[in-house]
């Protein structure tokens, strides 16, 4: 038992481990579950029992890492190490999962794969025996609850588009793939271990993140989208008539018209300079096609007053040569 996963002689062992080219060993760390009583003391906050394992093959699809995800499996990048971590969920479970051998030198090239855990079944103790049937709690339904977000569009997504829509809607989708799960912002740890999902709540180290990425949608669908006056005259279309949903494979837009008008990106990213903000907005704009640049805002709040980045108004045809980023106060 350890109350302390990742204390350092265990996160430097890991550390090293990986710092080394060694692609042909994998790390499976287990720890007793959370709430576990001794001598009538709780000694784990948190398990940190997890897989670790390096190589380029690892099943990444969504439909993959949503059902591990269900059933108390939950995908990480360990971005600097190029390592992927599977982190099991902290309840108390007997979990049975398959993964593809780690030593496939006898294998023929293509059959040296390693794509990683599947989780199969999950069980509890029941008196005398174990049984299937229970589904992990990620504690996120109760984060929703406590963020008044309960009953949103974030409560009928797949566990990786909320992510995507979280992140998108708050500034964090900056880089050409970040909707994949290995570049996608909260499925990202870095040598700090630190779980920075949005969906796996047991991980407190970083639940004040979580609060604040939540709070930033929050504002954005049951406050700023409602006020008209919010609204710069690229998507004045939109106004009364839009709803926030994310449906992938339109990883990029997040706000959809009640009346047939063109999708929008929107983002809320809270206090901050208008310059980094004026950064955030470049970085977005670069990843939208042409037509989607001409539809993006980024709200952020500065000296109290809520303030905007987005597209100019409609170019007329002599006018399409003109730099499409420019900054406004709600114009």
């Amino acid at each position: 038992m350890n109350p302390k996963p990742r204390g350092d002689n265990f996160k430097n062992y890991r550390n090293d481990f990986y710092s080394k080219k060694e692609e042909t060993k994998e790390i499976l760390c287990l720890n007793w579950a959370k709430a576990t009583n001794i001598a009538g003391e709780d000694c784990i906050d948190f398990a940190g029992s997890a897989l670790y394992l390096k190589t380029k093959e690892i099943d990444k699809r969504d439909d993959r890492i949503n059902a591990n995800h269900s059933k108390g499996l939950y995908f990480t990048n360990w971005k600097n190490k190029k390592v992927s971590s599977y982190f099991l969920n902290s309840d108390e479970f007997l979990f049975n999962y398959r993964s593809t051998k780690v030593f496939q030198d006898t294998g023929t090239p293509e059959q040296q794969k390693r794509t990683g855990p599947e989780m199969l079944e999950t069980y509890i103790w029941d008196g005398d025996k174990w049984i299937d049937g229970k589904i992990p709690n990620d504690g996120f339904t109760d984060l929703l609850n406590e963020t008044d977000l309960a009953g949103t569009v974030l409560s009928n997504l797949s566990h990786l588009d909320r992510e995507r829509l979280i992140a998108l809607s708050s500034g964090e989708a900056q880089t050409k793939d970040w909707y994949k799960p290995e570049y996608l912002k909260f499925l990202i740890i870095d040598d700090r271990e630190n779980l920075n999902k949005i969906t796996f709540t047991q991980d407190e180290c970083e639940k004040e993140s979580r609060v604040r990425y939540l709070s930033y949608f929050s504002a954005l669908i049951n406050n700023i989208i409602l006020n008209k006056e919010n609204f710069p005259t690229c998507i004045k279309d939109l106004v009364n008539a839009c709803y926030v949903e994310y449906s992938a494979p339109d990883f990029n837009h997040n706000l959809y018209s009640n009346n047939g008008s063109p999708a929008a990106t929107v983002a809320y990213i809270g206090a901050m300079p208008e310059g980094w903000a004026k950064k955030i907005y470049d970085q977005m704009f670069s990843l939208l096609d042409e037509d989607s640049r001409r539809r993006l805002v980024v709200w952020f709040d500065k000296v109290r007053t809520l303030s905007l980045i987005s597209s100019p108004p409609p170019m007329n045809d002599e006018d399409i040569s003109e730099d499409l980023r420019s900054i406004t106060k709600g114009d």
